[in-house]
């Protein structure tokens, strides 16, 4: 890429010619590659929720911690997007302008490839919608799953992230979650929650 442009605001306090430093790279307002020490709080191919700071003619602007905020074009936002509310966006390059931009249209960037995990694996989850059977969520920032709505004592808000454990791979690709261990794990985890609670109760 050449010589990049590391701003003297983001230069480190102390620093020695041919020193190395982690930093993260993007195009600034005028299309010029520059670099930061900063790491965004959603890093390219990652989901997650940012609030939306801005409103202009091109589409919505989201703080995302560096110091040019993030775009959703109007063609990738589902709704139109208001000053100060949050929303679970996916972080990606669009193919047109080489720039880093958001999409609300995360179904979009799902793996759809057969799922390679076993009953008892530790995930991460986001959650990203709810239906009557219970809430959908992101399996470690790449497939879909559901948690069912009968194993869920607590409510959950679109872009939660938490733990949660697979409980089967079905034969069309679906993938079902749970928040709790399987076996003596999840006992312990709910005698946990009981107990919390009665305390919390007196």
């Amino acid at each position: 890429l050449g010589e990049i442009l590391l701003p003297r605001r983001e230069m480190p306090v102390e620093w020695v010619l041919e020193s190395e430093v982690d930093v993260f790279i993007y195009l600034d307002s005028e299309d010029r590659l520059v670099a930061t020490l900063k790491q965004p709080r959603i890093m390219p191919g990652e989901f997650g929720k940012l609030k939306c700071v801005a409103l202009t003619g091109v589409g919505a602007f989201l703080d995302w911690g560096l110091p040019k905020d993030l775009l959703v074009p109007f063609r990738e936002q589902k709704v139109r997007m208001e000053i100060g509310k949050t929303y679970l966006v996916f972080v990606m390059v669009d193919e047109k302008s080489r720039r880093l931009v958001a999409t609300t249209r995360i179904a979009r960037h799902f793996d759809l490839s057969p799922a390679e995990y076993a009953t008892g694996d530790e995930v991460n989850l986001t959650v990203f919608g709810k239906t009557e059977m219970g809430y959908k969520a992101i399996i470690n920032n790449a497939h879909s799953g559901l948690i069912f709505g009968n194993e869920v004592f607590q409510e959950l808000s679109q872009g939660e992230k938490l733990k949660g454990w697979i409980t089967g791979v079905r034969a069309d690709g679906k993938i079902d979650i749970s928040l709790h261990p399987p076996g003596r794990e999840r006992v312990d985890d709910l005698e946990k929650q009981i107990m919390g609670e009665l305390i919390a109760r007196g």
